[in-house]
């Protein structure tokens, strides 16, 4: 008996099935769905666990690929909620589950996902993070900050909003009251997040709060998260602005 394990987290699983179909053509597999068990979580999103199928090799030698909730073992030491597991009664078949299973493992990493939910979730989908503050604000720059990176994101699809799922004290979403003129204000989220993509680029803008002054006034700032990889580009664009 031969087995592979990956160890998911929910976000994982929107993609998996896809990445699975996609390996099954690649490597000139087929399978077959023998069971699926949906479930929902917290953030209401429907996903396989309990899933069942089977990869049949050329040689007639099958795979079996199961999607399970994790054990409270597991979920301790790995800190991931879910398993995949690939696995034979056939040993000869380790080099075939390796390779189909590395290259779940990459997608994973390399494919970015349809739709993000948190920002624990975008920054996890990115290979280096990187955040920057691209711009101090002052109180009247908060009304109009936001609209503002709109602009300058104009090659760029707009996204979902996102905020953090389990947030420190300054990663909080609150809303800070400005006034606009007398007796009327707006209020600005803070540590809300509007995430742009362009190709194979995410970039993720909002405001945050920075350290304060002798005077206790807080300080404000347009940050950006995006890859590293990616941080030439996204600031030529700012610069530009």
């Amino acid at each position: 008996m031969y087995e592979y394990k990956l160890y998911l987290q929910d976000y994982d699983l929107e993609t998996v099935h896809d990445l699975l179909v996609s390996s099954t053509e690649r490597y000139h597999y087929s399978f077959t769905t023998t069971e699926t068990v949906k479930a929902t979580t917290k953030r209401k999103l429907e996903i396989p666990v309990g899933l069942a199928m089977e990869l049949k090799l050329d040689t007639g030698v099958c795979i079996k690929v199961t999607l399970t909730n994790a054990s409270e073992a597991d979920r301790i030491l790995y800190k991931q909620g879910h398993v995949l597991t690939f696995g034979s009664e056939d040993d000869s078949t380790a080099a075939s589950i390796d390779a189909i299973a590395i290259s779940i493992k990459q997608g994973l990493v390399n494919q970015l996902p349809v739709r993000f939910h948190t920002m624990e979730h975008f920054q996890s989908s990115l290979r280096i993070p990187m955040s920057t503050k691209l711009s101090h604000l002052t109180d009247n720059l908060l009304l109009t900050a936001l609209s503002a990176a709109d602009g300058v994101m104009a090659g760029f699809a707009t996204c979902e909003k996102v905020n953090y799922e389990y947030p420190e004290m300054s990663q909080s979403l609150s809303y800070n009251r400005v006034e606009v003129k007398e007796n009327e204000f707006s209020y600005v989220p803070i540590n809300d997040f509007q995430i742009y993509k362009k190709d194979n680029m995410v970039v993720a803008l909002g405001i945050t709060v920075g350290g304060s002054d002798f005077g206790e006034h807080l300080h404000y700032y347009l940050t950006g998260w995006f890859d590293a990889e990616h941080s030439e580009h996204i600031m030529k664009i700012f610069n530009k602005s």
